[in-house]
């Protein structure tokens, strides 16, 4: 183990964190603000038709966050989708 620390350069001092950091000043706190509100896109029936039953089915999931149902009709899926989305 020791020369695989050599390889790397770690030295025996580096590893000890606790006196390195005792005489530390503190930063600035980090502030994280959550994304604005982006426009979610709508899409119609018609848009919808254009697009697969599995992609219907991962627009559901990713932009609305309801599961479809992959088994029922293409058509069904579609008046689901769109249910959900004119209820956000």
């Amino acid at each position: 183990m020791k020369w695989l620390k050599q390889i790397f350069g770690v030295k025996e001092e580096d590893i000890k964190l606790d006196e390195k950091f005792k005489n530390a000043s503190a930063t600035s706190e980090l502030i994280i603000t959550p994304r604005q509100d982006t426009v979610l896109e709508t899409y119609t029936i018609k848009d919808l038709n254009k697009f697969t039953k599995i992609e219907i089915d991962d627009l559901a999931k990713n932009k609305l966050g309801i599961d479809l149902d992959r088994r029922a009709k293409k058509e069904q899926m579609i008046d689901e989708y769109i249910e959900a989305q004119n209820n956000r």
